[in-house]
């Protein structure tokens, strides 16, 4: 009897020290898997070498030395961002794969080119947004913006805007129009494929207007070929501070253009979230990004996730009322 009960404690205690190890082993696992234990992706929805590209590899490089992992930058190109937004947001919620989100994934919806959302989406921070400016030829009779409204108004269907139909610029160009009791309609629009045609149309005065970004045409300024009237932005750019502000210039304060901001799939663990949220914020206040962003002319603005997730939501309801106001879905 007294042998039995010596066998059964010493099995309790190989059990017990079994479970103990294990425990450590499962704990010290857990230790050694703590986000980010191997390669992040981060999907840019657009070829190489464009502005969302440059902007995501400084993302990139900050998070990499701060982690000491790899994050590396894959282009996902096609459908206008259709198909980076959906390889984002169909990603596993891991942590491994995220991206930057731009302006075109609130309009998607609304043209049926795909039913992703920001609702699809994890959001981490903002951190940029390009305002739009309004540009014309450096001959053009319209000195500022207030005689450029003046014409509109005083000559309907008569000028000529370059844009790409139902990009940032175009719908922020047409909410101005709106909120001033103008119909977008009433400008022409020359439709073309990208920032640098308009820029081109613009020079060689084809058109009157040229909705796009100050970093996009500072060549074309500094050339003394196109002049910009104003920005719908808050504040004036710093690497611009010669051109005011729409508020300024005709009494409505108004945001528009592009922006990019770090997403990642829907569901994602909120310790990540917050892990990440927080790194973009420490990049963004960094002396080294200001001043690349500064100098490239890119628009600096930040928020959270929350209030990231909230400037999505109205940002998506907003283009689908001004989308329709112009006839481009019904």
């Amino acid at each position: 009897m007294q042998k039995k009960r010596m066998v059964f404690i010493s099995v309790l205690l190989v059990f017990a020290l079994g479970s103990s190890l294990w425990a450590a082993g499962a704990t010290e696992q857990k230790q050694q898997e703590a986000w980010p234990s191997r390669p992040v992706t981060l999907i840019v929805p657009y070829a190489a070498g464009g502005g969302t590209d440059v902007v995501a590899r400084l993302i990139a490089d900050d998070l990499q030395r701060e982690y000491g992992m790899p994050f590396n930058v894959v282009n996902r190109d096609g459908g206008g961002g259709v198909v980076g937004h959906n390889a984002i947001s169909t990603a596993e919620p891991d942590g491994y794969t995220i991206g930057l989100a731009t302006f075109s994934l609130t309009t998607y919806k609304w043209f049926g080119s795909s039913n992703v959302t920001y609702e699809n989406f994890t959001p981490i921070a903002l951190f940029n947004i390009d305002s739009t400016a309004i540009l014309v030829n450096e001959k053009s009779p319209y000195q500022n913006l207030g005689q450029l409204i003046d014409a509109i108004r005083a000559n309907p269907n008569t000028l000529k805007m370059a844009t790409p139909m139902g990009a940032g610029h175009h719908l922020a160009f047409s909410n101005l129009l709106d909120k001033l009791d103008i119909d977008p309609n009433t400008v022409t629009t020359v439709p073309v494929t990208g920032g640098a045609v308009i820029i081109q149309e613009l020079a060689a005065n084809g058109v009157d207007i040229g909705p796009s970004t100050l970093p996009e045409s500072v060549g074309m300024i500094q050339a003394g070929k196109v002049r910009p009237l104003a920005t719908l932005s808050k504040e004036r750019s710093s690497a611009f501070p010669d051109v005011p502000t729409v508020k300024e210039a005709v009494g409505i304060e108004l945001i528009g253009g592009t922006w990019r901001g770090l997403v990642a799939p829907k569901n994602m663990d909120k310790e990540i979230v917050d892990k990440l949220s927080a790194s973009i914020k420490r990049i963004y206040d960094s002396s080294s990004f200001q001043d690349v962003m500064n100098k490239r002319g890119y628009g600096l603005t930040y928020l959270n996730s929350q209030d990231f997730y909230s400037f999505m939501k109205d940002m998506h309801e907003a283009n689908g009322i001004i989308l329709k106001k112009i006839g481009l879905i019904k």
